[in-house]
């Protein structure tokens, strides 16, 4: 029982039975409140829960998001350097032909 209920109750009940009923709507109070914080309890915990699975949920979708990353950078690293052997081939092709002369191109075009 807290002070302001022994006060109300007890220190300032004008008779007996006044005195019982306070300490029983005391008591009734103080189950009720007990209720209410073990079921804020309860609540807390299972949205504590949630947001546990809704994290691990997140951690694992970044792991795979992270992996198709990975494979895709690496399909794409393969690509440019056939590319790069490519171009490679082209221009040391085109470095070993003479230049064109400004005449070959003008009869060209005629």
């Amino acid at each position: 029982m807290s002070v302001i209920d022994y006060i109300q109750n007890i220190e300032m009940a004008k008779s007996s039975p006044e005195m019982l009923k306070g300490m029983k709507l005391a008591e009734k109070r103080k189950k009720t409140e007990a209720q209410k914080n073990a079921q804020a309890g309860i609540r807390h915990e299972a949205d504590l829960g949630m947001q546990q699975v809704q994290a691990e949920a997140a951690m694992q979708q970044n792991k795979e998001d992270n992996a198709n990353y990975r494979a895709e950078l690496a399909s794409t690293t393969e690509l440019v350097k056939e590319m790069k052997v490519g171009m490679d081939a082209l221009l040391k092709t085109l470095s070993e032909q003479p230049p064109l002369s400004p005449l070959t191109t003008n009869q060209q075009q005629q």
